[in-house]
């Protein structure tokens, strides 16, 4: 299960409205990261273009320094979603027990 789903599956699930707070913010900080890489991307993007527009033909080490910091962008992006999703996953309860408050505030969910 995708944990981005997880608020449309709160009452199936049984969360609790601070779990689903939580969730919340986790998903909205997840969204803004998500779009400061794209626009990160796009920057790199134009500055590798600029390369082949003012040099014609660039070094093979410059088009390739530029390709692998889009590469590590991309990757760094990967990492970051997956790490929301897992801190949203420990909001939820794994069974049909709910976790304590005091677990949830204690864990940060995972924070």
């Amino acid at each position: 299960m995708r944990a981005f789903m997880l608020p449309a599956l709160a009452d199936p699930l049984g969360l609790s409205d601070q779990q689903m707070d939580q969730i919340s913010q986790l998903r909205s900080e997840a969204m803004n990261r998500r779009s400061d890489h794209h626009e990160q991307m796009k920057a790199q993007r134009e500055e590798f273009m600029s390369l082949f527009e003012t040099e014609g033909q660039p070094s093979a080490e410059a088009v390739r320094q530029h390709l692998t910091a889009m590469a590590e962008m991309r990757a760094d992006q990967q990492a970051a979603t997956y790490e929301a999703s897992q801190q949203m996953r420990r909001c939820s309860p794994t069974s049909s027990a709910r976790p304590s408050t005091a677990f949830l505030l204690s864990n940060k969910c995972g924070r």
